[in-house]
This record gives C-alpha cells, sequence and structure tokens, in this order.
C-alpha cells in the first residue's frame, strides 16, 4: 500500500508505504528519486530507517534515471517487530515487497549493517539483482569469511543481546525522541569521534540532518527496535557463504573507519568473485554515503542493457497459398 508522505527532513520520499507479508506483518518502505526509473533497494544501518539516505540522493537518482527504495528491516517504523533467525531470512521478505512493487531487475545499496543484506539478496536473488554496492558493511563473524575484530564480540553476546532486544530496543526509541529537540548537538558529537567523516559532513550539513530526522521519524511511527536486532543476526552464521555471491559487489571502505574498520571491506572484496574494492583514504564511516554520486554510477555503469527485439526475417510464401499482401 503507497502513500504520500512529507516528513520534515531535508530529502522526504516523494512516496512510502507498507507491504503486507503472507504471514500478517508488514514492511515499511520509502521512495527516491525517479519514480519511474530503474529500481535500486536501498537498505539503511544500524541504527536506521527507510530515510536514512545521503540527502543529494534524490537529485542524484533522477539525474541517472534511478528509483531508489529504502526498506525499513522489523521493529524499525512501519516493519512489524520481528527477530529472523538469520540474516538470509531477510531475502524472502524482500522477495514479497519486490512482487508488489512490480520489480523484476533491481540492484541494492547497504550502509553498514545494511551490507549483509544486499550481500544476502546477492547470494539467493542473483537472477534478479544486476549489481551492490556495500558502503562501510559489517563482515561475517562465523565461517571461513569471518574477519578479526571487536565485531567477534557479537558471537559471545547473540544470546544476551536476543534475550534484551525487546526492552532496550524500546528504549533506544524513546531516548530518540525524548532527545530529538538536541538532535543537532549530538550528531555533532558523534562526528568528533567519527573524525574521518567529519569534514565532508560538515560541508553538507543536509547530510546530518537527514540522519536525525530519519531516526526521529521513525521512533515516532513505531520505534527503533531493529540495532538490536541486527547486532543479534551479526554474530550469527548469515545462512549463506560469500562465495555464493554470483552478483557484481563493490565495497566502499574508509581507512579511518572506527565503527566497522576497514579490513572488512577488504576482506570481503577478496571473498566474493569478481568484487571491486573502493579505498577512500581517510575517510571514515561513510566513505561512499558521502559522495554518493559515485555509488549511482557504478549502478547506471552495471545495469545490463536492455537487448533490442530481433527483427524477423519475411518468410517465403509457400506454393499454393497466397501471401499475405
Amino acid at each position: 500500500m503507497a502513500h504520500t508522505h512529507d516528513p520534515v527532513m531535508p530529502t522526504p520520499p516523494h512516496a512510502v508505504g507498507e507491504t503486507l507479508l503472507p504471514d500478517g506483518r508488514q514492511m515499511g518502505w520509502a521512495a527516491f528519486g525517479d519514480p519511474s526509473g530503474d529500481p535500486v533497494l536501498w537498505f539503511h544501518g544500524t541504527p536506521g530507517a527507510r530515510c536514512q539516505v545521503p540527502s543529494d540522493l534524490d537529485a542524484e537518482a533522477k539525474a541517472r534515471r534511478l528509483r531508489v527504495i529504502g526498506i525499513e528491516r522489523p521493529g524499525t517504523g512501519s516493519s512489524t517487530e520481528h527477530l529472523y533467525e538469520q540474516v538470509v531470512d531477510f531475502v524472502d521478505d524482500v522477495m514479497v515487497v519486490l512482487d508488489e512493487l512490480g520489480i523484476d531487475r533491481f540492484a541494492a545499496v547497504g550502509l553498514s549493517g545494511g551490507g549483509p543484506f544486499v550481500l544476502a539478496c546477492a547470494a539467493k536473488l542473483k537472477e534478479r539483482m544486476t549489481t551492490g554496492v556495500v558502503l562501510g558493511g559489517v563482515a561475517p563473524t562465523r565461517g571461513a569469511d569471518s574477519v578479526f575484530s571487536h565485531m567477534l564480540a557479537l558471537t559471545l553476546a547473540s544470546d544476551v543481546l536476543a534475550a534484551i532486544r525487546r526492552p532496550i530496543g524500546a528504549a533506544f526509541g524513546a531516548m530518540v525522541k525524548a532527545t530529538s529537540p538536541i538532535g543537532r548537538q549530538l550528531i555533532d558529537a558523534f562526528f568528533l569521534l567519527e573524525w574521518g567523516d567529519r569534514k565532508l559532513m560538515t560541508e553538507k550539513p543536509d547530510m546530518k540532518g537527514q540522519l536525525i530526522a530519519d531516526l526521529v521519524d521513525a521512533a515516532r511511527r513505531g520505534g527503533l527496535r531493529a540495532p538490536l536486532d541486527d547486532l543479534t543476526l551479526f554474530g550469527r552464521h548469515w545462512g549463506f557463504e560469500l562465495s555464493e555471491v554470483k552478483v557484481p559487489i563493490t565495497f566502499f571502505g574508509g581507512t579511518s573507519d572506527v565503527i566497522v574498520p576497514y579490513m572488512h571491506a577488504e576482506r570481503q572484496a577478496k571473498r566474493v568473485a569478481g568484487a571491486r574494492l573502493r579505498t577512500v583514504p581517510g575517510t571514515g564511516h561513510f566513505a561512499g554515503y558521502t559522495e554518493v554520486d559515485q555509488v549511482v554510477d557504478i549502478i547506471r555503469e552495471q545495469w545490463p542493457p536492455v537487448r533490442a527485439a530481433r527483427p524477423r526475417r519475411p518468410q517465403p510464401a509457400r506454393s499454393g497459398r497466397p501471401s499475405a499482401g
């Protein structure tokens, strides 16, 4: 079900909606860019919601005839609370959204915690997905693809996080709503720590404004329980191996990322066949996010061309029959 929506944010979507899933749950989504363009799914970070997109994405997507659809994971905004067993389970819900919106082929982009879900779609929907871009994405913590970093602590905390996800998730949403009047000061403090992104975020104030408005909008609509669910899933096996990904993937990694270390992008790019690594020296967690024109250029360039129908050769008239005149 789609309807118009105009939240107070620098870049509002041109449409939002909720897709009803077979089990009665729903998934919230928001659309940006060219309404008739080639579709790109955008998976938000942890935390984040359907409008967590760069403030200049709408204009950049329109210029390249792309329709960008941000999908909220369960427990955030308009998406019904639900904890998957594994990351890969998300793909079944994505397929329902795609079918409702009449989308056959699509590309996908994921920021941070959205990265694993891009790769899950690439592993399981390779006949429908054209390309993927992962921006500072989390790497696996289990199996042959695991990366040695502080993220490995999630393997020990996964069961605990699953047990406390509801009360902590509810408290987080309440905190976001309560602190919304000083959201700008809080996000400025965050970028004092994430110093690799500070300069570009300062030059693009609407970028920070979009991050704040998205979280507040989601908290007011239905809460922000998904972050704890994401962390729980990241501490488990994802349900697929990176060797199963056959779709072209580009990984962006900032060498000064203190949230998801650069080695996550580097390692995953080596494990995914044919992947490309975009190293952004001196940049932090938002490498690629603050240069979204590069991201949409990759999607546009790798979108398969539509093959023109081959003209049929005229057939000679058969003996004894008049030809069509």
